[in-house]
């Protein structure tokens, strides 16, 4: 069976490391890719990564990560949906 990564992190650290990165990220770029924020979870640590091909941010936040993983998400889309959640822990799969 696929085994998709799976975390849990306090929705504040979130939205302080996306807000920061997204300020990285490209606006409007002829390459989708640019818009999104990496993300990376290893054993107990959460890395977001963004780049505009000019200046680029990696940010570690402790993360409780039930399965290891990584992805590329849109930046803006990401932030305004952790933003408007009502909870205090934000659980990814």
């Amino acid at each position: 069976p696929l085994e998709y990564m799976k975390f849990v992190v306090d929705k504040k650290d979130l939205l302080q490391a996306l807000e920061l990165a997204t300020r990285f990220v490209s606006r409007n770029s002829t390459l989708p890719i640019l818009e999104n924020v990496a993300i990376v979870g290893k054993i107990d640590t959460l890395e977001l990564k963004a780049t505009d091909m000019n200046k680029f941010i990696n940010i570690t936040l402790p993360a409780n990560i039930e399965s290891e993983g990584a992805v590329t998400v849109n930046a803006k889309m990401l932030f305004d949906a952790v933003r408007v959640t009502d909870t205090d822990e934000i659980i990814m799969e």
